[in-house]
């Protein structure tokens, strides 16, 4: 079935900073069917000191500041009832007082795991944070708003083992089937611990750190028009698009978030070309990445670097990391590491899948943007078919979407342009194979 015109996508985001609002006398906060249009626009944030902007030197510079600025212009109120050294434990005891009355629509859940003793009792903190974090999204649920959860972030004194434990906090979290932020991989330094210069007392982050946060936060899930019901929880489904050939496309993909992304990563399954095809599979202003012949390679405007020899029509799993903070980009191929640039500045305002140059009957399965450099165990779990959805601005195709059903039928902020006849959609089986 063609694709044509232009469609609007809209995907992911949330979160904020402060202003007061008033809750409106005679509502039920309890209610769920509660007219969700009365409240869309008023986020609350729940959490402890770095939500409270600590280690900023000014509200307005961290994550939560900077959100609000972000989202005033679209008309959003932001409460912010974060504490200082609160706990999963405390934000409980304090739900009721602290979010039932403001009616929101959104709850950001942004309570820190090191408030959990988390260097002490590392097992147990790690399954009190996770459990009263479900608690509290069911009870968000419960009033009728969104949940959102920030995911843990660096602290100086984390080791490896304890960053394996906030990966699994990742995945625990996930597996609830909410918006998870990736606080984490834009400003880890590999071990755990914030990257130079991003935290002076080793827990807070600086405005810099703030910064990183803030950047791998989707907001093009909240820029969308007023709706009668809030948002379903994110879902991938599987689809493919075979590229059909068409020489007058100037483009033949290309996604343009609402604002450009610092960190990022483009993941999906492609058909291999034939090897005499030179393609352009990814292209950023400052990043792309080609088939040439059997090898893929990854192209700076100065520098670049090839994979080593990929075998011919079999799928295999592209994708590309680029981290803003070490202005480090690396391609990988099935889960592996195969190429990598680094000193390089590619922060991207637009994404461009494929064009005109590209071979016919090329394929391209389960495509997926993230505002987050990914790690290179989550782009493992892409191919093992566990894609994770923190930090997930966009999956494609058109018709389907991870936060709305009817995905080319809601504007939003997230723009997709599919030239005219160039793509089909090809349905995929439960197996992942692709129809012929």
């Amino acid at each position: 079935m063609p694709i044509r015109h232009r469609w609007m996508l809209a995907i992911l985001f949330l979160s904020l900073p402060v202003c007061g609002a008033l809750a409106r006398a005679g509502e039920d906060p309890s209610d769920p069917e509660k007219d969700w249009s009365r409240r869309q626009r008023r986020i609350l944030i729940l959490g402890s000191s770095t939500a409270n902007g600590g280690g900023a030197t000014r509200y307005e510079m961290s994550w939560a500041g900077l959100l609000a600025q972000a989202l005033a212009p679209a008309g959003y109120t932001v409460i912010n009832r974060s504490i200082n050294g609160s706990d999963t434990a405390a934000s409980l005891a304090r739900f009721e007082s602290d979010v039932m009355p403001f009616q929101p629509g959104y709850v950001i859940l942004a309570t820190s795991i090191v408030n959990e003793f988390i260097f002490t009792r590392q097992e147990e903190a790690l399954r009190s944070f996770v459990e009263n974090t479900r608690t509290l999204i069911r009870k968000v649920e419960a009033i009728g708003a969104v949940p959102v959860v920030v995911g843990p972030y660096p602290n100086n004194a984390f080791n490896r083992n304890l960053r394996t434990l906030m990966r699994t906090a990742y995945q625990q979290l996930e597996a609830e089937g909410v918006l998870v932020w990736d606080f984490f991989s834009a400003s880890d330094d590999g071990f755990g611990r914030w990257l130079p210069g991003y935290s002076e007392d080793g827990l807070h982050p600086t405005n810099a750190g703030h910064r990183a946060l803030f950047e791998s936060i989707p907001i093009s899930y909240f820029l969308n028009p007023a709706a009668t019901n809030p948002p379903p929880p994110p879902r991938l489904g599987a689809r493919a698009w075979r590229f059909q050939g068409q020489s007058s496309c100037s483009d033949a993909l290309r996604l343009t978030p609402s604002r450009p992304a610092t960190s990022w990563t483009v993941a999906f399954w492609l058909l291999t070309p034939p090897a005499q095809a030179i393609n352009p599979l990814l292209q950023t202003p400052g990043l792309s990445v080609r088939a040439l012949g059997r090898r893929l390679e990854v192209q700076a405007p100065s520098k670049s670097a090839s994979s080593l020899p990929i075998e011919e029509g079999r799928r295999v799993h592209v994708a590309v990391t680029y981290n803003g903070e070490r202005k480090l980009a690396v391609l990988y191929l099935n889960g592996v590491a195969a190429a990598s640039l680094d000193e390089l500045e590619a922060p991207a305002s637009t994404f461009r899948i494929a064009g005109p140059e590209t071979a016919p009957g090329t394929e391209i399965h389960g495509l997926l943007l993230y505002r987050s450099p990914l790690p290179a165990e989550e782009v493992q779990a892409m191919v093992n078919g566990m894609p994770p959805t923190r930090s997930l601005e966009a999956y494609l195709p058109l018709n389907v979407s991870p936060y709305r059903q009817q995905l080319n039928q809601v504007p939003g902020a997230l723009e997709v342009l599919a030239c005219s006849d160039a793509w089909s959609v090809v349905p995929v089986s439960a197996s992942g194979s692709v129809a012929p």
